[in-house]
């Protein structure tokens, strides 16, 4: 857990912030229940949070292609950039692909001083 803790440190450290779409673990719900539960944490939690950043922030790379599909627009709404890649856990065929990893580390090193 403390390698957890300092990972998340040195990444915050880095300028680099992961925030969950949901204030609420939403596996196994039905789709139009995520799909609410997105959309209200979304407008009442997370969209004021990332707005409050400071500096503002330059990506958002949204994990999981249902997340993208219920927030694209109001993601796009904020004026902020973003990428997809698919959750680590989705059932992709051949697997999870190494270049999901590179595509983060892309856009990270993109935007390092």
């Amino acid at each position: 857990m403390e390698n957890k803790i300092q990972l998340l440190k040195n990444l915050k450290g880095a300028g680099v912030w992961l925030m969950d779409a949901s204030i609420i673990g939403i596996n196994g719900l039905s789709e139009p229940a995520k799909t609410n539960i997105l959309l209200h944490s979304w407008k009442n939690h997370t969209g004021p949070r990332i707005k409050s950043f400071s500096p503002n922030l330059k990506h958002i790379i949204v994990i999981g292609n249902g997340v993208e599909k219920t927030l694209r627009n109001e993601i796009e709404r904020s004026g902020i950039e973003h990428s997809t890649i698919p959750q680590p856990n989705a059932r992709l065929t051949g697997g999870y692909s190494s270049k999901h990893y590179k595509t983060c580390s892309e856009i990270c090193s993109k935007f390092q001083n």
